[in-house]
């Protein structure tokens, strides 16, 4: 990963808050409401989003958490939004690209390259300092990358 272009704001936050034992999602969440002033909200609704929805090694929780603070910052509440959803969809594209294009996928099981439903694995993950050597990085990036997209 392409750590040349530091990204600060959203990103550093993201990283404490990861650091402090909340998930991916969490992490990025919890940055993008306390940087864009966004109402308050919990990180409950990402928590399920952790290790790739579930622990399944689906899509990757930074960037979940990323496409989820999108449309909180978007705010479309009306179907008759049609602008405002297209914006928020080209938002999220944007940062989707970004995101595939730095970690070569958008999928937590092959960022990670452990199987978080097998107890073994998990053992290892922890063992391994996954969470610290590969996780955290990828937060960071997902949150500044996301900060720079939705303020640009």
């Amino acid at each position: 990963m392409d750590n040349s272009n530091q990204h600060h704001g959203m990103a550093d936050l993201a990283a404490d808050y990861f650091n402090q034992g909340f998930n991916c999602a969490e992490s990025v969440m919890l940055a993008g409401k306390d940087i864009l002033h966004l109402p308050e909200l919990t990180s409950s609704a990402a928590s399920g989003f952790g290790g790739g929805l579930g622990g399944k090694g689906l899509t990757c929780g930074a960037l979940a958490g990323g496409i989820m603070v999108t449309g909180l910052y978007f705010n479309r509440i009306s179907p008759e939004q049609k602008e405002l959803y297209h914006t928020v969809l080209k938002k999220c594209r944007e940062l989707t690209g970004a995101f595939q294009e730095e970690m070569g996928t958008t999928q937590c099981k092959d960022i990670i390259n452990y199987d978080l439903t097998d107890s073994e694995q998990v053992h290892e993950f922890h063992q391994n300092q996954i969470r610290e050597k590969k996780c955290a990085p990828v937060v960071y990036f997902a949150a500044g990358c996301l900060e720079k997209i939705l303020t640009s």
